[in-house]
């Protein structure tokens, strides 16, 4: 097993020399001046990322569903715009919903990510790759942020827990596709 993945691992660093661009400095020689020659690459990777987030806060008027939304932009360098979001919830529940908490009653809830072309609902710590309208121009979008987080706690869901405050920290994570 060793053997093979030493072998392996040969073949790669082999095909790495053989495919990579040749660089080479050019000396200067001994004289009364003397010029020399360095070529420089800088490789730059995919960049990626979310601002213009906002909290969503408020208060429960029974017997109406809870809604709220928060903005988003979406910036990369990766010309076509696709990326991947993952939504991973601090009280994540069965299945993977999301959930409010007060410390000890949990609330579901339900929340989904609009990109401006498409919209998904999301399960905690699961990837969406539908996304495709991230800027590609302006990491600040502009100033207009193209996408929304929105969330809805059902009226069945709140108006059956006591008084108090339930929360979540929601972390989302954006990748270049």
């Amino acid at each position: 097993m060793e053997m093979n993945k030493l072998v392996k691992g040969l073949i790669l660093a082999g095909a790495m020399v053989a495919g990579g661009s040749a660089m080479a400095a050019t000396q200067g020689t001994l004289g009364g001046t003397s010029q020399g020659d360095i070529d420089i690459d800088v490789t730059v990777g995919d960049q990626i990322q979310i601002t213009a987030l906002q909290d969503i806060t408020g208060s429960h008027v029974p017997g109406n569903d809870f809604t709220g939304s928060s903005t988003a932009c979406v910036y990369t360098n990766n010309p076509t715009g696709n990326y991947d979001v993952t939504m991973t919830s601090s009280n994540p529940g069965a299945g993977n919903v999301f959930q409010l908490s007060d410390g000890s009653t949990t609330v579901v809830y339900s929340i989904s990510y609009d990109d401006g072309n498409s919209t998904a609902a999301m399960l905690s710590g699961q990837v969406n790759t539908t996304f495709d309208n991230a800027d590609t121009a302006s990491v600040t979008c502009g100033g207009t942020p193209q996408s929304s987080i929105d969330i809805v706690v059902p009226a069945a869901n709140l108006d059956v827990v006591g008084a108090g405050t339930y929360s979540d920290v929601v972390t989302i994570l954006v990748a270049p596709r």
